[in-house]
């Protein structure tokens, strides 16, 4: 449960420094820490879960704790989509703007595209090394920050009555 409170400390850090690389509305930024806090959200569910069964057991029927067991288990789609959008919301980002460094826009995307195959848990195990590293990157200031212009729709002329 802690560590989610530092991981949505650094996905706030995380979404200052895109948004302020991409300027305007920052929709990738958004995008990006709402992926972060679904898959916050999840991990968190999965924990209560897991708690609650085993603060039970032996308590109530064991039927009941076996159902909360493989809740627990089984709740992993919020963690994997959560961590899905994340990935590939820094990764535009991120390509878009050099926020970050171009060769972790491309690790990064490639994460986020195998999340959402059957083979997504590996990235989903890959997070904590993707947040440490992203974090050193951050901390150190080394990913160069590009302050764009807001785009901004050119205003069609209207027709001639």
């Amino acid at each position: 449960m802690i560590a989610t409170i530092f991981f949505l400390w650094f996905a706030g850090t995380l979404c200052s420094r895109l948004w302020l690389a991409e300027g305007g509305a920052g929709r990738l930024a958004t995008t990006a820490y709402g992926g972060a806090l679904i898959f916050a959200a999840g991990l968190l569910i999965s924990l209560a879960l897991n708690f609650t069964a085993a603060d039970t057991a032996g308590s109530i029927a064991p039927a009941a704790t076996q159902a909360l067991s493989a809740l627990s288990s089984d709740f992993f789609f919020p963690m994997l989509a959560g961590g899905a959008v994340l990935y590939l919301a820094t990764a535009v980002a991120t390509l878009r703007t050099a926020a970050l460094p171009r060769w972790l826009g491309w690790v990064t995307l490639a994460l986020g595209v195998v999340s959402m195959t059957p083979v997504g848990w590996v990235p989903f195990l890959l997070l904590g090394l993707w947040t440490l590293v992203v974090s050193v990157l951050l901390y150190r200031g080394q990913a160069p920050v590009v302050a764009r212009e807001p785009r901004t729709a050119q205003p069609t002329s209207a027709p001639a009555v």
